[in-house]
């Protein structure tokens, strides 16, 4: 599996969070110093502490080069770790020093969240949902160059979205998109910007970045992604009904 980006201004974003991964590790090697000079951790197991660090660290960097989904484990430990070290540097340590260090970590943390938290990076993919009637996906048709193909929509966010094809499509295509609501079709135009391949037999998933040529092509944009929204709870509101249906005593689906 691997992911490409061709748009400059993803690629521009991404090696920003490449460059400031390694500002937490700094911070917390430094917390761990002032802990060695403050007398609370002894020399040979700040020395354990640090290798460990050192060898999670580099697995976590590891996810990121990669795109892995394990990244966000990593992720949420070191989180924990971080927040573990700030009530310790208060109420164990006593030590304003090592707070403020840890402390200035989670904004990095929080900064490679808020970045790689879009379709193009981390697409949403509810391989675990096989009914169609539940996936928070909707059918698409993508025009290209003359052609039609089916595809599905499996995510939307921030201005962003992720359609799965069986058809190749070279980087920077600008496609087409035509979703059939129920009321009202959308059509969208999009620029694909990345490409992943899990498995053979599950498709292409692309990462697109949705153009607005003019105001109007926003607001319907706008309208689809309230679509979107309502049609995702509608389908979950209506997963959950079916399962207390079929969990409940024979005597209570009537009522049901």
């Amino acid at each position: 599996m691997g992911v490409k980006f061709y748009n400059f201004k993803l690629t521009e974003d991404y090696a920003k969070v490449r460059q400031l991964f390694w500002w937490p590790f700094f911070l917390i090697i430094v917390a761990l110093f002032f802990e060695i000079v403050g007398g609370h951790v002894s020399l040979w197991p700040a020395f354990l502490k640090f290798i460990i660090i050192l060898a999670i660290y580099r697995s976590f960097y590891i996810t990121l080069r990669e795109l892995f989904y394990t990244f966000w484990s990593f992720n949420f430990f070191v989180t924990l770790y971080c927040i573990i070290g700030l009530f310790q540097s208060l109420f164990v340590f006593k030590s304003a020093a090592i707070f403020y260090l840890y402390l200035t970590t989670l904004p990095f943390l929080g900064l490679q969240i808020y970045v790689l938290t879009s379709p193009i990076y981390y697409p949403r993919v509810r391989w675990w949902e096989y009914d169609f009637r539940y996936r928070y996906d909707l059918k698409v048709k993508v025009r290209f160059s003359g052609k039609e193909y089916d595809g599905r929509l499996t995510d939307l966010r921030r201005s962003a979205g992720c359609v799965i094809l069986f058809d190749q499509f070279d980087a920077g295509h600008i496609i087409e998109l035509e979703v059939v609501g129920k009321i009202m079709n959308f059509n969208l135009k999009a620029e694909i910007v990345s490409k992943r391949e899990y498995t053979v037999g599950r498709g292409l998933t692309y990462g697109v970045k949705f153009h607005f040529d003019n105001p109007s092509m926003r607001k319907d944009f706008a309208h689809f992604t309230r679509y979107w929204k309502t049609e995702s709870l509608l389908r979950s509101k209506m997963k959950f009904r079916e399962i207390r249906e079929v969990s409940a005593p024979p005597s209570q689906k009537a009522s049901l």
